[in-house]
């Protein structure tokens, strides 16, 4: 990604979400920005790359600078990591069923 913006993501600080490392622009502002594009992206969820899981996305960019959206993003990481453990539980049944 920084490949493809060497302006906007010099000094790139990198921030984690569900344990990958994602780089993002130092500019608190760029940031701002680049979560309402996100945000925006998903206004055009009919068309096949773009989808719903860009507003979850931009939402996730913009709490790093709007506090009040932390306690939220806190709570989507919980379900999250909650979810993906019961579903890889409901994987591993459902494959030890088959064979």
């Amino acid at each position: 990604m920084a490949a493809l913006f060497p302006l906007c993501f010099h000094g790139a600080m990198e921030k984690t979400f569900a344990g990958k490392k994602i780089p993002l622009p130092d500019n608190k502002y760029l940031r701002i920005a680049f979560g309402l594009l996100l945000m925006l992206g998903w206004c055009f969820s009919w068309l096949p790359v773009l989808g719903f899981w860009l507003l979850p996305l931009g939402l996730m960019v913009l709490s790093i600078d709007l506090p009040f959206l932390a306690p939220v993003r806190d709570k989507v990481m919980k379900w999250c990591k909650q979810a993906s453990g019961w579903i890889s539980k409901r994987w591993a049944r459902l494959k030890e069923s088959v064979s």
